[in-house]
């Protein structure tokens, strides 16, 4: 078996598994959410963005004003930290997609090397990637880290529609599919 198949199996398991134990616990939703959303930074996610900071160097959103993310395991380049040279590093923000938990998932990665190319040129990284690139500790990315974005109505209802702000006002909705 191929590593990529060994982890596609891997994780179609662990997905069966954490849908039973939320189907038992009451916790899955039935409700239709989107097969995909598009996001805009808002001016908050921007102004974090700048604020991380090495010497005279800071981070930013990737080009253009959206982001579309799936709902398929899928990450989304949602943000770049500045380059550092002292250890010739530079941080990355992926997002996921997670209707079924009423969120946007967003991974903080800090990449070294061949490393800091590869991420910043993949707009979207696959779950396998992810895995891989993490593992590799300091001679590919480590994880330095995760947010979570909630998009629910005071309700506990889902939240994905055309104007919806996540709870930490980093993200708007301003597309479904």
């Amino acid at each position: 078996m191929r590593r990529q198949d060994k982890y596609r199996n891997i994780e179609q398991a662990n997905l069966m598994l954490e849908n039973s134990y939320l189907k038992r616990k009451g916790l899955l939703k039935e409700e239709e959410n989107p097969e995909s959303i598009t996001i805009k930074f808002t001016d908050k996610w921007e102004d974090r963005m700048k604020s991380n900071r090495d010497g005279n160097l800071q981070g930013h959103t990737p080009l253009g004003d959206t982001v579309t993310l799936r709902d398929n395991g899928n990450y989304g380049l949602v943000g770049l930290g500045p380059y550092r040279m002292r250890n010739n590093s530079r941080m990355f923000y992926f997002a996921q997609y997670k209707p079924k938990f009423d969120e946007i998932f967003v991974q903080n990665m800090e990449c070294y090397g061949d490393y800091i190319n590869k991420a910043k040129d993949a707009s979207i990284l696959t779950q396998n990637q992810m895995s891989n690139w993490l593992d590799l500790g300091p001679k590919g990315c480590q994880n330095k880290g995760y947010a979570y974005h909630k998009f629910q109505k005071k309700d506990g209802s889902s939240n994905f529609v055309v104007g919806a702000i996540g709870h930490r006002d980093s993200f708007e909705i301003v597309g479904v599919k």
